[in-house]
Order: C-alpha cells, then sequence, then structure tokens
C-alpha cells in the first residue's frame, strides 16, 4: 500500500521485514516501527495526530497480519497519545 501523507522505509533480512513509517513535518515526524514476520507484526510507537495514526492503521491492515503486540518505548506524547 503507498501511503499518502506518511513515508514507509523497508527493510528485508531473511524472514522479517522493519517497516518504518514515518510520519511528515507537520505530524512532528514521529517514526513508528512494525516488525513483521512470517506469521504476526509488532507496533512499536505511534503516530502524535490522528491523520498519521489512521494512515498507519490503513498500512498494517494491508499487510493482512494480526498485531500481537503495541510497544510505547517512552513516555512522550508521540507514542501513547
Amino acid at each position: 500500500m503507498d501511503t499518502q501523507l506518511c513515508r514507509v522505509t523497508r527493510v528485508t533480512k531473511g524472514d522479517v521485514t522493519i517497516h518504518m513509517f514515518t510520519s511528515p513535518e507537520e505530524g512532528e515526524s514521529v517514526n513508528s516501527q512494525i516488525i513483521e514476520t512470517q506469521n504476526a507484526l509488532v507496533q512499536i510507537d505511534v503516530p502524535l495526530l490522528k491523520p498519521y495514526a489512521l494512515e498507519l492503521r490503513a498500512y498494517i491492515e494491508s499487510l493482512g497480519k494480526p498485531v500481537e503486540l503495541v510497544l510505547a518505548t517512552h513516555a512522550h506524547p508521540d507514542p501513547w497519545f
């Protein structure tokens, strides 16, 4: 899936793909990562603003795998707001 506002960078090594999802500057350039294995996803942090969070959600849904874990890495508004 191509994103409209955010940028996605993918790195694959073996059976694991890391997706780095970056919101644009007006979204504070927040990074969220998705670790994709053969069977599931792990989401690390989320965008600060709702439009980018919705875009991340749509991107995750396009991968067609269940999210097994959502991890907030620090106590700032971007991972938990």
